[in-house]
């Protein structure tokens, strides 16, 4: 070490050394000097582009919320209307549902007063019917006995079993083709008719087509001799059940002398008139 101090040579190449790392040390501190600057420059430069993008991308989500907002509030509008839109359509529904209970009432009292009128109907047809039966019975009765054509029939039918019996008849004037009905099914059968006598077993005098005594009396009946009730009965018995088949009945009634006289061997038919 002392050598290199007592050495000018040395000495000054140690000067120029130094001086060379001076040098070199000013030259890497003017490089990291521009470097610094250079790099502090770039980082202001990132930094700002940095800052810019922050900025833009602030903007655009400013934007975008904004445009979110502007959504919502449509969103809000519309949900805002379909609630106007349900609250109506609930008020139509509940509308309509008191109008259909009001029809139901009216349609139900509708359907009561049909079937009121209905009822009234059935009544009046009822009457109706009652009254037009009620005519038939009067017109028939006013229009005298008249016998069916299954009555007729069923009636030559009991009879003819019966042939060769004798019979008169008595009748009240209203009812002579009464009369000639049961004078011709009398005889086609087999009987044969006898001039009429009187209550007092005389020839009557007063004649109905020249067949029947006048007598003035209602319904219609048979008359039969006490003596003669068990002979004659059947036959005219007989009489009376065919005559059912139209509804007429028949009156069986026994001749007890002195104070009724017929022929001993005759049925007597009476014919009054129909009541």
């Amino acid at each position: 070490m002392n050598g290199l101090w007592n050495s000018v040579e040395k000495l000054d190449s140690l000067v120029t050394a130094a001086n060379w790392g001076i040098a070199l040390t000013l030259l890497v501190a003017f490089a990291c000097t521009v470097l610094a600057i250079k790099a502090g420059g770039r980082k202001d430069a990132l930094t700002h582009a940095i800052e810019l993008a922050k900025a833009e991308r602030i903007a655009n989500l400013d934007t975008a919320n904004l445009t979110l907002q502007g959504q919502v509030a449509i969103l809000q509008t519309d949900a805002s209307v379909q609630q106007e839109r349900a609250a109506k359509a609930e008020a139509n529904i509940a509308l309509a549902e008191q109008h259909a209970a009001e029809a139901n009432a009216k349609a139900e009292g509708f359907r009561l007063d049909i079937a009121k009128a209905n009822e009234g109907a059935a009544h009046a047809n009822e009457i109706a019917e009652q009254e037009r039966l009620a005519r038939i019975k009067i017109e028939e009765r006013m229009g005298g006995w008249k016998l069916s054509k299954d009555a007729q029939d069923s009636l030559s039918k009991a009879l003819k079993p019966f042939a060769g019996t004798h019979f008169s008849l008595a009748a009240n004037p209203i009812e002579e083709p009464f009369v000639e009905t049961v004078d011709r099914i009398l005889r086609d059968a087999g009987w044969i008719r006898e001039a009429p006598l009187d209550d007092n077993g005389h020839a009557a005098t007063v004649l109905l087509s020249d067949k029947a005594m006048v007598a003035f009396s209602s319904g219609l009946s048979v008359v039969i001799s006490q003596d003669e009730w068990a002979a004659l009965s059947p036959a005219a018995d007989a009489y009376k059940q065919a005559l059912l088949v139209d509804g007429f009945e028949v009156k069986l009634l026994m001749a007890v002398p002195p104070a009724n006289k017929i022929a001993p061997t005759v049925i007597k038919f009476n014919i009054g008139k129909r009541e």
